[in-house]
């Protein structure tokens, strides 16, 4: 099972950054993660995410453990962190031919998505032009905004018993994507973000005897 079909099924919100890193660890997708915060003058990249090896006594493998170092921009809002924190973290997962995409494919597939003006409008906003990476932001959106919590939640919204600022405070992520999840065409996105998981994300890695 994938991180984003183990997070789909999650009933409780907020979705945690530590819960996140927590499956990560579990699943053995790396054995430790580290999170650095910066500051810029003017931001360059709101997040980006740095694999590595490290040695360390009495460990499997020689000594050698896998890391995973995320730098992201400490300007941000605290919700703007948690999406950008979670975007990076799914990258753990994604397979090499994934990570050896060109941006103009990554923008092609997010094209399929066939996201709204103003949501892309927030995109831009979220990140730095020369380096788009939508299709990261809406994956982490649907592993912070869990697809089992949206459809409990809808019926309630669409009948206007439920305020969207409600929603906002439970799930604390930018309120554009929050609109996008609860409106209709979520379920189309939805599925074509699920099919593209398949095919971005690899398994564990097997543990070393």
């Amino acid at each position: 099972m994938t991180l984003f079909e183990t997070f789909s099924l999650h009933q409780k919100l907020p979705i945690t950054i530590d819960s996140i890193i927590e499956t990560l660890l579990e699943k053995g997708y790396v054995q430790h993660n580290l999170l650095h915060e910066v500051f810029q003058e003017e931001i360059v990249i709101s997040g980006m995410l740095i694999r590595r090896q490290k040695c360390v006594a009495y460990t499997s493998n020689n000594g050698f453990v896998d890391v995973a170092d995320i730098v992201y921009e400490g300007g941000l809002s605290d919700e703007g962190q948690r999406l950008v924190l979670a975007k990076e973290l799914l990258h753990i997962c994604d397979s090499e031919e994934a990570t050896s995409r060109t941006d103009a494919t990554v923008n092609d597939l997010t094209r399929e998505l066939t996201l709204p003006t103003e949501l892309l409008a927030e995109l831009v906003h979220m990140r730095p032009e020369t380096h788009a990476d939508n299709l990261g932001l809406v994956r982490a959106v649907a592993i912070l905004f869990p697809k089992e919590c949206r459809d409990e939640l809808k019926p309630a919204f669409d009948e206007g018993r439920l305020p969207i600022e409600i929603i906002h405070k439970m799930v604390d992520i930018p309120l554009p994507f929050i609109e996008l999840v609860m409106s209709d065409q979520w379920d189309a996105i939805y599925e074509t973000l699920a099919e593209q998981e398949k095919a971005l994300s690899c398994a564990p890695p097997t543990p070393a005897p």
